[in-house]
């Protein structure tokens, strides 16, 4: 449900505007910053100060309204509840208003029911596509020193992990292209694929606190952080979508009584994909 801000009093917004600094002054290290990435997991779609805001009020949030919006779907707030407080931009583009949610677990209103995790190896092989579209070549190999190793265009992920935690290392890799270079490129795209990785049940990389001290230092400024996490935020949304076109077109290609394919975790040891062909072990495709 998107919040639309109404007129706010001075003192919401002055309210608003402390709640957002001391958001920001609650990410001090690369842990902070990932319990915040996995708020904006839950929220596609809202802007950096949103998720600031919702993480440092109402962190469980799942679906928020006005309590106008609220009414106008036939549910009320419960009497006695305390809301959060947003900030959003005004229509004319010239500063910004103070709004008033709340949660759906604060109404009487039925939550909406969860849309299901898609499966794995249908997530996986439309990474693939979207890598080998990207010019990325991919390969799993055996007796690799590290978890992932990067060179140019070429990607080689560790076959002995998990197929959801190769398809994250992707996902970072997938973002990396996306983001600017910089200083504090990798952190974002470490950060963008978090924030992918739990929208579609896949194992994100860890954001090391190495990482987080080397792009930020050790008292990062409030417009580091901000320009930081906007920037992941961007990149995961551009990568979301992407990745759900991608899944409705192979979806719609996919024959209508397709092989069966394995449901559970595992390695990744099948047959080759499109973006995968420089190894002997591969992605797979359905």
């Amino acid at each position: 449900m998107t919040v639309r801000a109404q007129p706010a009093s001075r003192a919401m917004r002055h309210t608003a505007m402390l709640t957002l600094r001391l958001a920001i002054a609650d990410l001090t290290s690369a842990q902070a910053w990932a319990r915040l990435l996995d708020v904006a997991a839950r929220h596609p779609g809202r802007g950096v100060h949103d998720v600031l805001l919702i993480a440092r009020q109402r962190p469980d949030a799942t679906e928020l309204g006005t309590y106008e919006q609220w009414r106008a779907r036939g549910a009320h707030v419960r009497r006695g509840e305390r809301g959060i407080t947003l900030l959003q931009a005004r229509e004319s583009g010239e500063g910004s208003d103070a709004v008033t949610a709340f949660d759906v677990a604060q109404t009487d209103a039925v939550p909406a029911p969860r849309e299901p995790v898609p499966d794995l190896v249908p997530v996986v092989s439309a990474l693939a596509a979207m890598a080998d579209a990207a010019g990325l070549s991919v390969r799993l190999g055996q007796g690799l020193d590290a978890a992932v190793h990067a060179e140019g265009d070429h990607l080689d992920l560790a076959a002995e992990q998990p197929l959801s935690a190769s398809a994250g290392h992707l996902v970072h890799h997938l973002a990396r292209r996306l983001l600017p270079p910089g200083p504090a490129r990798e952190l974002q795209a470490a950060g963008a694929a978090r924030v992918v990785a739990r929208r579609f049940g896949l194992r994100p990389p860890e954001i090391p606190a190495a990482g987080w001290t080397a792009a930020l230092g050790q008292a990062p400024t409030d417009r580091a952080v901000v320009e930081t996490t906007e920037r992941a935020l961007r990149a995961a949304g551009a990568l979301t979508a992407r990745l759900l076109r991608t899944l409705d077109r192979r979806a719609l290609d996919r024959p209508t009584t397709p092989p069966p394919v394995p449901r559970h975790e595992g390695t990744a040891t099948a047959a080759a994909g499109p973006a995968a062909r420089r190894g002997t072990e591969t992605i797979p495709a359905p």
